[in-house]
């Protein structure tokens, strides 16, 4: 059975920040290091050499982006997602999820309690910026991920 916590950044040109630390909570929870990305759009915070209105992004981060759209959908390492999100200030849409080991699930922005694959532990999926949703196992303890959302007074819905 799969449990829900639905929330809203309070200020969602800042969260990259924010979801690396639910992201870094969501492997203590699991243990598990490997994650699939299904979809992401990240901003870097290079902003003073590239511009954003533009379209103009940091290679690392743009190469990423694309590299998880080609291929639709990406499993990695967490560590190198995180390093991705270090070097940004913004992210628009992202869908993560970690997964029993064998697993080819790919998390996506359209994921419902109904539709996500029973090999899933936890999975986090933000649209817009600010519209963020985690799925987690009844099983999983999700006492640190309350603790991060308290910590920057997120408003759980």
């Amino acid at each position: 059975m799969l449990k829900k916590i639905d929330f809203t950044f309070n200020n969602p040109n800042n969260n990259a920040d924010i979801l690396i630390e639910l992201l870094v909570c969501m492997r203590q929870c699991t243990g598990l290091e490997k994650v699939t990305v299904g979809t992401i759009d990240a901003v870097p915070n290079d902003q003073k050499i590239f511009y954003e209105e533009k379209g103009m992004f940091s290679e690392e981060v743009f190469n990423f982006n694309n590299q998880v759209r080609d291929e639709h959908g990406l499993i990695i390492h967490l560590d190198e997602l995180l390093k991705v999100l270090k070097q940004c200030r913004t992210v628009w849409e992202i869908s993560v999820a970690i997964t029993l080991s064998e697993s080819k699930f790919i998390p996506s922005l359209e994921d419902t309690e109904k539709k996500v694959d029973s090999s899933v532990l936890i999975e986090l999926n933000l649209i817009e910026g600010d519209l963020c949703s985690i799925f987690y196992k009844d099983d999983i303890n999700s006492d640190n991920l309350f603790k991060v959302l308290e910590k920057y007074e997120i408003a759980i819905l």
